[in-house]
């Protein structure tokens, strides 16, 4: 049986009016338990058949995991390089299903307080080509998945002084704003979790599974268990500075996260550039990274990571940092976390990106459902 074009966009078009009336009910712990093992369908993608059939939609605002492309996720607006290609480019592949064509910056359709997506590397182009077009106050949000160059210095000196920008918010400040980086203009904002790149979707879906495994074992894992204190992972070749610093040898995903999982600290170090995806993951499984960040360009993170590090001598650590860490904020690994965190810093309701009008899978929605109760699990624990 075949269906005509016409009969195809009814049925979408009152799908997402459907979609568009749902809300996610709150659960807890019984409810997970009940509904089936998250880290199953994080590893195979099989959904458990009860929550399909009963799937509702968080419609209003990003409710999914943090990683580097959710400022492309969650803006209202986005600007790239090349107005001829989808307007995604491979920055914001993968953000999300919307057809991106319709949060294509046009400066004449901005209204006052509205969000704006410029890649790092799209940042000259924005200020010479949008700027003088925006004559309203908006915020604008920088990211970028693949390490790039800065933008030049006169660039970023006329984006600031432009009235109309409100705050600029950006990943690795000190790289991408140089001799700007304590401008009152600008704050950070965080790069996360490995979803896309080389092996990140099978990192992710291992990711997943060990972060509701440790929620569903939270009680038991927190009361008597003992944690072994430093972790000393895996490291990458990707900077002179991790030179000396302990490692392990490599691990599967899984395994590798597992393992984060049982310490209290991790060695965190710079990478390629200063945030890496360690320091998420660690603070979304618990875990306080040992860092190398300095405290005001990376104040997003204050309390849930050590600053500042320069020792990586373990027996030096084991001695040095308190056995019992205070805990960590691991709501930073969710989107809508940083809509109000941004909301908060320039003291007004932004305008981001309504996903009402789309139609997520359904991996993505009960993902999104799963991680949503929780974080709620976790907070009520940490309250008792």
């Amino acid at each position: 049986m075949y269906c005509s074009s016409q009969e195809l966009s009814r049925a979408k078009s009152r799908r997402r009016k459907e979609e568009a009336n749902l809300r996610i009910p709150r659960r807890g712990r019984s409810w997970l338990r009940r509904m089936g093992s998250p880290q199953s369908f994080a590893i195979t993608g099989a959904l458990p058949r009860q929550i399909v059939s009963s799937l509702e939609l968080p419609t209003t605002r990003g409710g999914g995991w943090l990683t580097p492309k959710t400022g492309c996720r969650i803006s209202r607006w986005l600007y790239t390089r090349e107005r001829s290609t989808p307007p995604h480019l491979w920055e914001c592949n993968g953000a999300g299903s919307q057809t991106e064509n319709e949060r294509q910056l046009v400066p004449a359709l901005l209204t006052v307080n509205d969000t704006v997506y410029v890649p790092h590397s799209a940042v000259e182009q924005f200020v010479d080509d949008a700027l003088i077009d925006i004559n309203v106050d908006i915020v604008v949000i920088s990211g970028q998945f693949s390490d790039c160059s800065a933008p030049s210095v006169t660039h970023v000196e006329r984006l600031l002084s432009n009235k109309h920008i409100i705050r600029w918010f950006l990943q690795n400040v000190q790289k991408y704003a140089g001799r700007y980086s304590d401008h009152p203009k600008i704050d950070p904002f965080p790069y996360g979790l490995k979803a896309t790149g080389h092996g990140g979707q099978h990192a992710f879906s291992s990711y997943k599974a060990e972060f509701f495994r440790s929620v569903m074992n939270l009680q038991e894992t927190s009361a008597d268990s003992e944690q072994a204190l430093i972790y000393a992972g895996p490291l990458g070749a990707t900077s002179s500075e991790r030179d000396g610093i302990p490692r392990s040898p490599s691990l599967r995903p899984l395994q590798y996260f597992e393992e984060m999982a049982k310490h209290k600290y991790i060695l965190s170090p710079n990478g390629d550039r200063p945030e890496c995806f360690r320091h998420y993951e660690a603070i979304g499984l618990g875990v306080m990274p040992i860092t190398q960040l300095h405290p005001i360009f990376h104040r997003h993170l204050a309390g849930s990571v050590i600053f500042n590090n320069s020792n990586w001598s373990l027996e030096s650590l084991r001695s040095e940092w308190n056995p019992n860490p205070k805990t960590v904020n691991r709501n930073i690994i969710r989107e809508d976390y940083w809509i109000d965190y941004v909301d908060r810093i320039v003291e007004r309701k932004l305008n981001w990106r309504v996903f009402n009008d789309t139609r997520l899978d359904s991996q993505e929605l009960v993902e999104q459902t799963y991680l949503a109760d929780a974080l709620e699990i976790i907070a009520n624990e940490d309250d008792t």
